[in-house]
């Protein structure tokens, strides 16, 4: 059965959503076989009791505001608060705020067969294959992929994109 509720965790180590962190994730959307089609909804995933995470939400809105697409692909940013999170398995994207670590188990258990990338600033969220994606730009760019989080969810991307990563 799946716990919604959030298991006590030290601080995150994650850095916080930037403008250039959801650039970065947007860019990696076109890479998707299929790629998206049509305007896009993202689920901004966040915990209204975790400031680090409203912060973070307010970023990713803002930064979508400023340049809402993903290459060609319209994307909108929805709020979703992590007492939701039942409803993420409408969604086909999922960014996750910061703050969130107690819920990767639950985001995974969300998206396992149903097509959902899950993207994180938090790099851990990956390497526990918890989230398929990781974003991180400082102090270099980095994205990292979680070939069992990929398989568990049911995402593919293509092979020049795969190149490009680093995939665990």
């Amino acid at each position: 059965m799946l716990s919604l509720a959030p298991q006590p965790l030290r601080a995150e180590a994650g850095q916080a959503a930037s403008i250039k962190n959801i650039q970065v994730a947007m860019h990696t959307l076109g890479f998707l076989t299929p790629p998206p089609s049509g305007p896009v909804d993202l689920a901004v995933l966040f915990d209204p009791a975790e400031p680090a995470s409203v912060a973070d939400l307010k970023t990713i809105s803002e930064a979508l505001e400023r340049a809402p697409r993903a290459g060609a692909v319209p994307v909108r940013a929805v709020p979703l608060a992590v007492a939701e999170l039942s409803r993420l398995a409408a969604f086909h994207f999922v960014l996750l705020t910061g703050g969130l670590r107690a819920y990767f188990p639950a985001v995974a258990e969300m998206a396992r067969g149903r097509g959902v990338l899950t993207i994180s600033t938090d790099l851990s969220c990956v390497r526990a294959d918890q989230c398929v994606m990781g974003v991180a730009v400082e102090p270099r760019v980095q994205v990292l992929v979680s070939r069992r989080a990929c398989e568990a969810a049911g995402i593919n991307f293509a092979t020049s994109f795969r190149m490009m990563i680093t995939e665990l």
